[in-house]
């Protein structure tokens, strides 16, 4: 049996929340036989701007270097009500320099989630709360913080074709990675 090289790619993530959900696309892939490698760091929050700052400077700092990534990637929220443009557009500027590519979550992560149901992909909440209470309403166990496992729990490969559909940015970076 001949084995693939998995594809080495650096997730910086917001939060906790982002890291669970990268991890569990990394074992999603695994079963799936997607030869890609994905490592989710945690950058425990901060403007779109101070996060992709910090993920550039923990690559440089890291061992082997951003190099070693064939890939990476911000999953970052867009939520204009809390970052302003100049910070989003900051962020951009610094993902470009830096190489990376950005995933944005419109408002948050759990409108992101949204997209992944058939009875809230339509939806479009205008604040975090709203997305919050909505998705309860699919996935009455939610909470912010889950790990690989709860999200293993939920989530099935329909529901992720399901938001490849429904988020555009999501499908160009799994098909960036090498899932088509």
């Amino acid at each position: 049996m001949v084995r693939r090289v998995k594809r080495p790619v650096y997730v910086a993530c917001e939060g906790r929340s982002e890291t669970g959900y990268i991890r569990w696309l990394n074992r999603l892939a695994d079963a799936q036989g997607v030869p890609v490698a994905l490592t989710a760091h945690d950058m425990k929050g901060g403007s779109p701007a101070d996060i992709a700052d910090r993920a550039a400077r923990f690559l440089r700092g890291s061992i082997g270097g951003p190099r070693i990534y064939r890939g990476k990637y911000l999953f970052l929220d867009r939520d204009l009500t809390v970052n302003s443009r100049r910070d989003l557009d900051r962020a951009v500027q610094i993902a470009k320099k830096h190489s990376f590519r950005i995933v944005w979550q419109h408002i948050c992560h759990e409108c992101f989630l949204l997209k992944h149901f058939a009875r809230t992909e339509r939806l479009g909440p205008s604040t975090a709360d709203d997305c919050y209470r909505a998705l309860l309403g699919v996935w009455p166990g939610y909470r912010k913080g889950l790990d690989a496992t709860e999200y293993e729990r939920r989530l099935l490969l329909d529901h992720l074709a399901r938001a490849r559909g429904n988020l555009p940015e999501l499908d160009a970076f799994l098909n960036d990675i090498g899932w088509n």
